[in-house]
């Protein structure tokens, strides 16, 4: 396994077939479930993202 100071998210999407199915969700479930911290950046202008 690579070790990674503060792993970082640069990009994540989900296709228009899949939103509200929980996919998006998941994904970052589980990025969340195998390090303890995370940086993750989301740009002020996206209409459509939220963190949970």
């Amino acid at each position: 396994m690579i070790k990674f100071k503060v792993p970082r998210i640069y990009s994540l999407a989900v296709s228009n077939k899949a939103r509200g199915k929980g996919v998006g969700k998941a994904l970052m479930q589980r990025v969340c479930d195998d390090f303890a911290r995370l940086r993750l950046e989301v740009r002020a202008d996206k209409k459509r993202h939220k963190l949970v």
